[in-house]
C-alpha cells in the first residue's frame, strides 16, 4: 500500500508499479477536493495515476475511519511507504 497526495509523490509510485520486486495493492490519498473557478473535484495525481495503472484507491475522509481501516485489514500489506502524503495513519 502505497500513500501519497501531490505530484511529487508520481515518481515514486511509478517507481513501485515498475519494480518486479513489490506489488502495489492499494493507494491511499486525500479525497477529491474542489479546484479552479467551477471548484469541480478533482482527484490528486496520486490517484489519477493508481486510477491509470488499474490500483484500487482509497480516499479516507478520516484516517480512523473504521471502513477504510477494514480494507487495510482485509489487504494486510507487508509495508505502506508514505511520500507526501498529509494525514498519520493508524
Amino acid at each position: 500500500v502505497f500513500a501519497g497526495t501531490p505530484e511529487v509523490a508520481v515518481p515514486a509510485l511509478d517507481a513501485l508499479i515498475a519494480s518486479d520486486r513489490h506489488e502495489v495493492a492499494a493507494v491511499v490519498t486525500r479525497p477529491d477536493a474542489p479546484a479552479g473557478r467551477g471548484r469541480r473535484l478533482v482527484a490528486s495525481p496520486v490517484a489519477e495515476r493508481a486510477a491509470e495503472a488499474g490500483i484500487e484507491v482509497l480516499k479516507p475522509v478520516k484516517p480512523r475511519d473504521e471502513e477504510f481501516l477494514a480494507r487495510l485489514r482485509e489487504i494486510a500489506p507487508d509495508c505502506c511507504p508514505v511520500v507526501a502524503y498529509g494525514a498519520l495513519l493508524p
